[in-house]
């Protein structure tokens, strides 16, 4: 009797252990999520809203993608985690069809959601102004949305939610809010400015891949016949008429099929620069040609953007790397035309307006020449080109005011985009715009001595 009951209490005591530490027999945690979503957890139909999301590892590594739904949008990135590591991103996404609330999930690399969270948002309307108080505001009945100085966001995009900012202590705020406050009152003075943006030539239908196709095919069967001929008046042995047509025609074939993976994209973009702003604005529109039914997966060089698939502001994806890299990926058949949208920052000042005595002095520092320059002033000053690194001095009346600006053509493939095993070509209207604003004083933002 005693050695069963001891045997029975060992039993016990090794399930009680199993139960206690489940790791040890096999099972393991899941990841854990928190999510913070919105300004002050309010959002705005057709506005980007912000994602902060805490990933947490369980017991074993987690490679796969996190992934935000709001309404018609998604917004997806990359994350590879080992076991019981946590990493925060940040997803931005919009969307006409927004919802009171987003769903966030983690999907491991078998495609199985693995962790799910659930966040509320305050649905604002879309025609109220909408007054964003940041810190110890001077007017808190004036406030729609308030946050405190450390949720203060650290992307120009985040702002997108407001129609105004109220922020006392920004004058002492860390270097990365304060740059991301400033871009955004800079787009903001610009959108209600009225500027009209240059006009674009429209896209054609044109398909580079079928004029590649097109003409390898008709070197490949140029280059048989003309062989097939020469060997048929030598009287060449069957062997001969018979195997070099068919090498001919698989160098042919290998000839459409590798010129097949290269990716055209046909769009027009703009480059908005603020005079004393270190970062400028990127939008562009456009179209990528898909050479096959593989998937297409290829990166701009934007410092931060997102690149929306789909139909605009309806329904839209995007993803992003490992490192946040922002990503156009995308599976299409071959031929295909898919529209794409990219907005985003790049921390480049490529024009500068100087004064030399009487005359304006206008610098190109980007990597690459400019051209079709021109001043628009209260009368518009043709420029002409500007080389890489060089000057031009146009004939102006007057130092340009708040409101004036320059503006140039960019080349068409101004903006690289890495693409593994295959080359990108870019065509289209690209243009940069060097917008002199009022700066902090005049613009309709808010100080403390409201």
């Amino acid at each position: 009797m005693n050695a069963r009951a001891l045997q029975t209490a060992a039993l016990i005591f090794l399930l009680g252990a199993a139960s206690a530490a489940p790791s040890a027999f096999g099972a393991t945690s899941a990841p854990t999520l928190s999510v913070r979503a919105g300004v002050g957890g309010a959002a705005r139909p057709g506005r980007w809203l912000p994602v902060n999301i805490s990933i947490t590892a369980g017991d074993a590594a987690l490679r796969g993608a996190v992934s935000v739904e709001w309404g018609g949008a998604t917004a997806r990135r990359d994350i590879d985690l080992n076991a019981a590591a946590a990493t925060e991103v940040t997803l931005f996404l919009r969307t006409i069809a927004a919802s009171p609330g987003i769903r966030v999930t983690v999907i491991d690399a078998a495609g199985l959601v693995v962790a799910s969270s659930d966040a509320a948002l305050t649905l604002l309307p879309v025609d109220d102004p909408v007054t964003l108080c940041i810190g110890g505001a001077a007017v808190e009945s004036a406030c729609t949305v308030s946050v405190t100085d450390a949720e203060a966001p650290r992307a120009w995009r985040a702002y997108d939610l407001a129609d105004e900012v109220v922020w006392p202590s920004a004058a002492t705020a860390p270097s990365e809010q304060v740059a991301a406050y400033t871009l955004w009152r800079a787009a903001r003075w610009w959108q209600d400015s009225g500027f009209v943006d240059p006009v674009v030539a429209p896209f054609d239908a044109n398909s580079r891949l079928a004029a590649r196709t097109a003409l390898s095919l008709a070197l490949t069967v140029g280059l048989l016949s003309a062989l097939t001929a020469l060997l048929s008046w030598r009287r060449t042995s069957v062997m001969w008429l018979v195997g070099v047509p068919v090498v001919v025609s698989a160098a042919g074939v290998g000839l459409v099929t590798r010129s097949s993976h290269d990716v055209d994209i046909q769009a027009s973009s703009f480059v908005h620069q603020f005079a004393g702003v270190s970062q400028s604005l990127v939008f562009m529109k456009g179209d990528v040609e898909h050479p096959g039914a593989a998937v297409v997966e290829m990166a701009p060089d934007v410092e931060e953007a997102s690149v929306d698939i789909g139909r605009g502001l309806q329904n839209a994806e995007s993803s992003a790397s490992l490192d946040g890299r922002p990503l156009y990926r995308y599976t299409a058949g071959r031929g295909v035309r898919q529209r794409f949208e990219l907005t985003g920052t790049l921390n480049h000042e490529w024009l500068a307006v100087s004064r030399d005595g009487d005359g304006l002095v206008i610098a190109n520092r980007a990597p690459f020449a400019l051209s079709d320059c021109e001043l628009r002033a209260e009368n518009r000053v043709a420029i002409g080109p500007i080389a890489a690194g060089g000057s031009s001095r146009p004939v102006a009346s007057s130092a340009p005011t708040p409101g004036d600006a320059v503006v140039c053509r960019l080349p068409s493939n101004w903006l690289k985009w890495s693409a593994s095993g295959a080359s990108v070509a870019t065509r289209g209207s690209a243009f940069v715009i060097l917008h002199v604003w009022p700066g902090i004083e005049t613009t309709q933002v808010k100080n403390a001595a409201r």
